[in-house]
């Protein structure tokens, strides 16, 4: 799927043979992560491929970490085309229902190359995702994938026992169900409090993967990583808003189609490359691997999160379109294996 949409977006590029258009564009980008992680690194590579093939002629400017605007912004901002590109975080949206699927449920995902190929089919053939997309206006342009999600504590995990009464970071309406189903509390955190909510005893442990969790030093409020692997996630896809995109050249339109295939491919290689090296930096700085002696026994023991998910969108009037995306995801899933 990613050499497919990387071959189209080649070819689209090639047949404009026409002379390259004079206007130069000066494009905004809102990222709502920090500078210098493992995403944000995608997310220049976008905009630094954008200016290559354009011959800078197109410039795309990166405002990191919610600069031009809060989440709740985010939506509308895009929508009327102040922003021309943003990372959305599919799950925190209620208008984004259908599209969080792929960014919230856990522990499913252990391979980057089928989930990014998962996410794509679902952007392009999805009913239901398809219609949010256009009631928001707005196009995907590529999706980057989060590794294996671990718990890093204040305390060490050992057993499933350890879990109980137990504080720990959630986001979404999904990993609450996780946590609750190993008797834990769910505290739901931002990326900008994690610190001080570990240091001040907020929460036991925040969860995440070790790229941000290294990026984010938080090996200097709690030393224990626990050793289970939750699975991967889609992270916030890049998206364009399509009354922008209405307005620029064809020519214009395939430099960024290209860009985002690249910027893909890149942002895969890149997050694979780096995930153990975060884990070797983690414990350069302190941390301690704590080995988990349950994992089989609480992987098992963990909720179906898709049928889940399946279940609060048929409540909520959204069954059909979310039965399509689950019966796709279930059969991809078993075809990996």
């Amino acid at each position: 799927m990613i050499k497919i949409r990387l071959a189209a977006a080649v070819a689209g590029a090639l047949a404009l043979t026409g002379a390259a258009s004079a206007q130069e564009l000066t494009l905004k980008y809102a990222v709502h992560t920090p500078e210098a992680n493992i995403i944000s690194e995608g997310n220049q590579y976008f905009a630094d491929r954008v200016a290559e093939l354009s011959d800078g002629r197109i410039k795309v400017e990166v405002y990191w970490n919610r600069a031009l605007g809060k989440q709740q912004e985010m939506l509308p901002l895009i929508s009327a085309g102040a922003v021309d590109f943003t990372t959305l975080e599919t799950a925190q949206y209620g208008e984004t229902p259908l599209m969080g699927f792929m960014n919230t449920i856990f522990p499913v995902h252990r391979d980057a190359v089928k989930l990014t190929e998962m996410s794509n089919w679902l952007y392009q053939h999805s009913t239901g995702i398809k219609a949010e997309l256009d009631r928001i206006g707005a196009k995907p342009l590529f999706v980057q994938h989060l590794p294996h999600y671990q718990l890093l504590c204040t305390k060490p995990f050992r057993k499933i026992a350890d879990f109980d009464g137990a504080k720990l970071r959630a986001f979404g309406a999904y990993v609450p169900v996780m946590w609750q189903s190993l008797g834990a509390n769910a505290v739901n955190v931002v990326t900008n409090e994690m610190y001080d909510g570990l240091d001040k005893g907020v929460f036991d442990c925040t969860f995440l993967p070790p790229p941000f969790l290294n990026s984010l030093k938080l090996y200097e409020v709690a030393k224990y990583l626990i050793d289970v692997p939750f699975g991967m996630i889609e992270f916030a896809p890049t998206l364009v808003s399509t009354t922008n995109w209405n307005q620029w050249s064809a020519e214009d339109q395939a430099i960024i189609m290209q860009a985002a295939a690249d910027a893909e491919i890149y942002s895969l290689n890149n997050t694979n490359a780096k995930s153990d090296q975060a884990v070797q930096s983690l414990v350069a700085n302190g941390a301690e691997i704590v080995h988990f002696e349950e994992t089989e026994q609480l992987l098992a023991s963990v909720p179906d999160l898709m049928q889940v998910w399946l279940n609060r969108q048929t409540e909520e009037g959204r069954g059909e379109a979310a039965e399509q995306i689950v019966t796709y995801a279930r059969k991809a899933l078993a075809e990996s294996q």
